[in-house]
């Protein structure tokens, strides 16, 4: 397991990719929206094994964000930390209002190994309002630009 950069979610650039990552809070509480599309049987030979989930296309765009801008993060032992030190993100939802950056990264590296071990666990992600959780303090740390400090001309002729 390598380490984690990081830099890679602080600063500037990070406050690009929190808003990017933020800006499927608004659509995902859409009344109109609905996170599967549809559902089709997965069919191995005569049996028929489970239903394959069809994200709706916002849901696919999420899914290429997270992996391009790196929320899911390669090489993070995500069971070992979702056991123990981020355990109490899971247990208690509201603590994750005041994550930084990194913690909402291996937040959402947690969803999406488990959605890997168990397809349809960011169904039960977005259902149980974990990841709504997590996009709405994304957007929240996005609004959080620092500001830069404002240098006066110092006028000699007072």
């Amino acid at each position: 397991m390598g380490d984690i950069n990081t830099s890679y979610y602080t600063g500037k650039a990070a406050t690009g990719r929190l808003h990017k990552l933020g800006a499927f809070y608004n659509t995902f509480r859409q009344p109109w929206f609905s996170f599967v599309e549809d559902s089709t049987p997965l069919i191995i030979g005569y049996h028929i094994d489970e239903d394959t989930l069809e994200y709706h296309d916002v849901v696919i765009d999420f899914i290429r964000t997270c992996l391009k801008d790196k929320w899911v993060i390669a090489g993070f032992d995500w069971h070992e930390w979702a056991e123990n030190d981020g355990a109490a993100y899971f247990a208690d939802m509201g603590l994750m209002m005041e994550a930084e950056a990194l913690d909402l990264a291996k937040v959402s590296t947690v969803i999406f190994g488990r959605e890997h071990a168990n397809h349809g666990y960011l169904v039960e992600a977005y259902a149980n309002g974990l990841l709504l959780t997590v996009l709405k303090r994304a957007q929240g740390l996005s609004a959080f630009e620092p500001l830069q400090e404002v240098a006066f001309p110092i006028n000699h002729s007072i």
